[in-house]
């Protein structure tokens, strides 16, 4: 019942939830770790972001960073991928918006009535979308020697 699983959650810590959170995403998703996921779609690939509190803000980037270098080696395998989508809560907001874009995404619109309806029916938030093509990716997280990933 849905009182029995929010009293089950409330007696989770963060780590457990956020472990309980990623194993509920690998349904659907391909996991590359802690932060970061994948699913093919047509010619595009979906990331999705875990929220995480249970790590700071550089372990983030780090897992963030070194994660998109793993997805830019599945990104050059697979040559009908297009572009690489974020679709999320981060991308509606100003400070999310502003580090999709540090990544080297573009910002697009909010999402469509009927996409939130199918797959962001229980966030509450308001939902965007951002891209990158292909081509831009490979560039930014082809892993390189001598080149500092970072920027």
């Amino acid at each position: 019942s849905y009182l029995a699983t929010t009293a089950l959650y409330r007696s989770m810590t963060q780590q457990e939830l956020e472990h309980r959170f990623q194993e509920r995403i690998a349904e659907k998703f391909t996991v590359i770790n802690e932060v970061l996921s994948y699913k093919k779609s047509q010619d595009e690939i979906n990331i999705h972001l875990a929220e995480t509190r249970s790590k700071g803000p550089k372990e983030i980037v780090s897992l963030l960073v070194s994660g998109m270098q793993d997805l830019a080696k599945v990104v050059e395998d697979d040559e009908e991928v297009k572009r690489v989508l974020a679709t999320s809560w981060i991308a509606a907001h100003r400070s999310g918006r502003k580090q999709l874009e540090r990544l080297g995404f573009t910002v697009d619109e909010p999402i469509s009535d009927e996409m939130r309806e199918l797959d962001f029916a229980l966030e509450e938030r308001e939902v965007g979308t951002a891209h990158i093509d292909r081509e831009d990716f490979l560039q930014r997280y082809k892993e390189q020697e001598g080149r500092d990933e970072s920027t």
